[in-house]
């Protein structure tokens, strides 16, 4: 079995050791059938049984003993043919296919030398030598389908012979119709033009671009948004305004004031921030910054309150310059802390907008999800009716073979009756055993054989004196 399960893509090889002939059916496809089945290698069938028989009444006078030429019983469905090939040590012997189409299954028993349940159809099948048709049986034994005589197992039966061959090589009589309906027109199939190939390949690479594009546009890095700080421009929040020390020289010109607690009461008020809940490291830099502005501002003040008089000394130079950087330091932060505002108030945006849009995928999904499942419902519902709407087609069809095969078989006895009713009436009127071979002259009657013509002297019709005779020829 091992070289027969050889995977052939190309046209396959019937029973007959030629290459099948191709057609194409509505319900199945491409299929393949005997070499003598067609007479065009890609025919273009008939669509029913009333054409292909449009002939039979100017055939009606051909004699029994023609014989139409012999085919084998090979029908495949190439499509399926294919999947058996494709895991030929795990072949499916009930596949729907074969349940549909009984010539299919019938080639399928006879190449795999499997058996199922499933009905098994055929051509006509031939004659034994008793002169009655072969029937089929599968013989356990050999494990294969065989013909054999109808009588071979019936004990007592008569006539009977040990006439017996095997499905695959048995010539079956070619049917005057088409095993399935057939297309009119040709199709070309498995063949993709180059130009289509061209269209389909662009249209594939223009819906994975989009595809692309869409997943590019709806792309968010799940490790969310990177801000950068640098040393020069550190983002830390603010203090309250009303309590930001300002060091320009008004409010340190000791010679100019005459009341040193006036100074007192306005550096004495505690600072206030406002903290955000996820800045704690740059609320502890805040807080040291803040302990050391207020201590040192605290203490330059009562130091420079208590000595109004004393001249500017080094320290209070540098003090003063330590107030310019603090009071620049501070707009700096509130720079920064604006930026982080306006940042946080974009990404909160961008947030919501993304939450919306996951919303409306998550939804049409759902929907599309529900889609697919209908559709594959409805898609197994289709397959189900479709195998029906076969099965009942392949019914229908061997009811005509049968019916055709019947018509031929009542044809040929009533052509084969009427030869002899004719044959019998063409007898002698004297002897009534020899054929009328010879007309009376001049009646012209056709009523006496070659023997008879010779004995008598009237026509044994009208009476009329025999002149002469006449050698006629009757077909």
């Amino acid at each position: 079995m091992a070289p027969r399960l050889s995977r052939i893509r190309d046209t396959p090889y019937c029973f007959c050791k030629k290459p099948a002939s191709p057609a194409y059916s509505e319900e199945f496809g491409l299929i393949y059938e005997c070499a003598n089945m067609h007479q065009n290698f890609w025919k273009k069938a008939s669509d029913d049984y009333s054409n292909s028989n449009k002939k039979d009444d100017e055939t009606s006078k051909i004699s029994v003993n023609t014989r139409r030429p012999a085919i084998c019983g090979f029908h495949i469905h190439k499509d399926t043919w294919d999947i058996f090939f494709d895991n030929p040590d795990r072949i499916n012997p009930y596949h729907s296919e074969l349940s549909t189409c009984s010539f299919f299954n019938f080639t399928f028993c006879a190449y795999f030398r499997k058996r199922n349940n499933y009905p098994l159809g055929h051509p006509p099948p031939p004659h034994c030598f008793c002169g009655i048709p072969v029937v089929m049986r599968f013989s356990a034994r050999d494990r294969r389908l065989m013909f054999v005589c109808r009588n071979y197992l019936i004990d007592g039966a008569r006539p009977k012979c040990t006439w017996h061959v095997y499905a695959d090589q048995v010539a079956f009589e070619k049917p005057k119709g088409c095993t399935h309906q057939m297309f009119k027109k040709q199709v070309t199939v498995g063949l993709v033009e180059p130009e289509n190939e061209k269209t389909i390949t662009n249209n594939n690479s223009s819906l994975n671009d989009s595809k692309n594009d869409s997943s590019d546009q709806l792309y968010i890095d799940p490790r969310g948004p990177v801000i950068s700080y640098n040393g020069k421009n550190r983002q830390v929040y603010p203090r309250n305004k009303n309590n930001n020390y300002s060091g320009n020289g008004k409010d340190l010109d000791y010679h100019s004031q005459d009341s040193h607690s006036n100074c007192r009461k306005s550096y004495h008020h505690s600072p206030i921030r406002d903290d955000p809940p996820d800045s704690n490291s740059v609320n502890a830099r805040l807080k040291d910054d803040d302990n050391h502005i207020g201590s040192s501002s605290q203490t330059s003040l009562s130091s420079s309150c208590d000595s109004v008089s004393q001249p500017h000394t080094p320290s209070h130079q540098k003090l003063l310059k330590n107030n310019d950087e603090i009071s620049e330091y501070v707009s700096q932060l509130e720079a920064s802390n604006k930026d982080l505002l306006d940042k946080v108030s974009k990404l909160e945006a961008d947030k919501k907008c993304f939450s919306e849009k996951a919303v409306s995928l998550e939804a049409k999904m759902n929907y599309l999800t529900y889609r697919l499942e209908h559709y594959r419902s409805k898609c197994e519902s289709e397959t189900e009716m479709k195998q029906s709407c076969q099965k009942k087609v392949m019914e229908l069809q061997c009811h005509i073979t049968d019916v055709s095969r019947e018509r031929d078989n009542l044809k040929s006895s009533w052509d084969k009756e009427r030869e002899e009713r004719v044959s019998a009436t063409h007898k002698c009127k004297v002897c009534f055993s020899e054929p009328i071979t010879h007309a009376i002259y001049p009646c012209y009657h056709m009523a006496l054989c070659g023997t008879c013509v010779e004995i008598v002297d009237k026509c044994v019709i009208c009476r009329q004196d025999k002149k002469s005779a006449i050698r006629i020829y009757i077909q």
